[in-house]
C-alpha cells in the first residue's frame, strides 16, 4: 500500500489500528497531504539509520554519544518507559505498546487529549524513544520543509469532535531545537 497510497491514506489506516470501530459512527482521520506515503516512510526509516549512526538516542549496552540523551532526557526513563510526567494509561494501552489492544473509538478524543499533554508528535511516537525521534524528525521535515499539513481529526458522522495539530503543540515544538 505504501507505493499506492497518499501519506494521509497510509497514516489514517495505520492510526485506525489503535481503535475498535465496532458499532460506531465515529472515525479517525490523519490529514497529512497528498504526497506519496513512501516519502513519509523513507523520512521515518532514514531517521532510524541516522539515529543508529550518530547515536541520537542512547543505545543500551553501549557508551552513549555525548548528546545521546538530548531528545530523551525528561521524556523517557528507558527505551520503552515514558517519564511519570507524560505517562498515561490510555497511551500505555495502545496497540503500539507491548500487550496493547485497540481502544473503543468512542474514547478516541480522550486518547488524543492525552497525547496533547505530551511532547510526542504522534501516537506511534509514544511507543519507544527510537520511534519518538524518527516521528519527530519526519514530521518536522514534512511540515516545515515540505509544507505539508498534519492534523488528526476525530469525527462523529460529519462533525469534528476533536482536531489536533501536533506540530503546533508547545511541548512538541520545544523539542525541535534539539
Amino acid at each position: 500500500g505504501v507505493l499506492r497510497e497518499s501519506v494521509s491514506e497510509f497514516l489514517t489506516n495505520k492510526e485506525r489500528t489503535c481503535f475498535d470501530f465496532s458499532g460506531s459512527t465515529r472515525t479517525v482521520v490523519v490529514e497529512a497531504g497528498a504526497l506519496d506515503a513512501i516519502v513519509y516512510v523513507l523520512l521515518h526509516e532514514a531517521t532510524h539509520m541516522v539515529d543508529g549512526a550518530l547515536g541520537l538516542t542512547p543505545v543500551e549496552g553501549r557508551s552513549p554519544a555525548a548528546d545521546a540523551d538530548l531528545l530523551t532526557a525528561g521524556v523517557w526513563t528507558d527505551r520503552l518507559t515514558v517519564t511519570s510526567a507524560y505517562a498515561n494509561p490510555l497511551l500505555d494501552g495502545l496497540v503500539y505498546r507491548r500487550g496493547g489492544r485497540p481502544i473503543p473509538v468512542s474514547d478516541a478524543h480522550k486518547v488524543y487529549g492525552a497525547l496533547q499533554r505530551t511532547p510526542f508528535v504522534s501516537l506511534y511516537a509514544s511507543s519507544n524513544w527510537h520511534d519518538d525521534v524518527a516521528e519527530l524528525v519526519a514530521w518536522h521535515h514534512l511540515t516545515s520543509r515540505m509544507g505539508q499539513p498534519y492534523r488528526i481529526v476525530v469525527r462523529e458522522r460529519d462533525q469534528d469532535v476533536l482536531v489536533y495539530e501536533p506540530m503546533a503543540s508547545p511541548l512538541v515544538r520545544r523539542r525541535l531545537r534539539l
